[in-house]
């Protein structure tokens, strides 16, 4: 990525680039497996890529009927924290 980002472009490529090539990577391998309905499947893929982790979860609304295992979704989220740490005069990911 960052030899091809370099050659297109004429510079490394920054943090944002990496995060756009992520989302773009994890959402496009959705809607390619699940079509227009990619979002209903959104959290049965965990995944690693350049910079980032997708690790999403459903979350429940309000009104949402647990007992009968019928929860009314209210949205998604990613639980993936990325930290990191300054090691070497360098930010490393904590890991």
């Amino acid at each position: 990525f960052r030899r091809d980002y370099f050659n297109r472009y004429g510079t490394v490529p920054q943090t944002e680039a990496y995060i756009g090539y992520d989302v773009v990577q994890y959402f496009s391998k959705l809607m390619k497996d699940y079509g227009t309905r990619f979002q209903e499947n959104i959290d049965q893929r965990d995944a690693d890529y350049l910079h980032t982790k997708f690790d999403f979860e459903r979350i429940p609304g309000a009104n949402a009927n647990i007992e009968t295992g019928e929860p009314n979704i209210d949205h998604y989220e990613n639980k993936y924290v990325h930290i990191l740490k300054f090691e070497d005069y360098r930010f490393r990911p904590a890991r």
